[in-house]
C-alpha cells in the first residue's frame, strides 16, 4: 500500500494545492548540496573532486530518467536521493568533527 508522500509547509485544510517545488527535484537538490560540501571539505585532489562531482550529477540524471521511465515511482525516486544525501552528509562528519580532524 502506497502512503502518500509528506510536504510540509502552510496550507489550507480540505483544499487540494499545487506544490511549489518537486519533492523529487528538492531531493536531488540536497544530495547534490551534500556532495559539494563534502567534495569541497574532504577531496583535496581537484581531478578527483570533478570526478566525484561528475558521478554524483550522473546518479542525478539517473535517478530521474528511472522515474520518468517508470521504473521508480518519484517517491521511491526521492527516498534514494534522500538517503544518499544522508550517507554523504555521514561520511562528511569524519572530516568536519573535532574526532575526524584530530584523526
Amino acid at each position: 500500500m502506497n502512503e502518500p508522500l509528506l510536504v510540509t509547509g502552510s496550507y489550507v485544510v480540505q483544499k487540494a494545492h499545487e506544490l511549489e517545488n518537486s519533492p523529487l527535484d528538492m531531493a536531488i537538490a540536497g544530495m547534490e548540496g551534500a556532495a559539494t560540501r563534502f567534495s569541497i571539505d574532504a577531496i583535496s585532489d581537484a581531478k578527483t573532486r570533478t570526478s566525484y562531482m561528475n558521478n554524483i550529477k550522473r546518479m542525478s540524471i539517473q535517478t530521474k530518467e528511472d522515474v520518468a521511465a517508470g521504473k521508480l515511482t518519484a517517491r521511491e525516486g526521492a527516498e534514494f536521493c534522500q538517503e544518499m544525501r544522508n550517507r554523504i552528509l555521514q561520511e562528511h562528519r569524519k572530516f568536519t568533527s573535532a574526532q575526524g580532524v584530530a584523526f
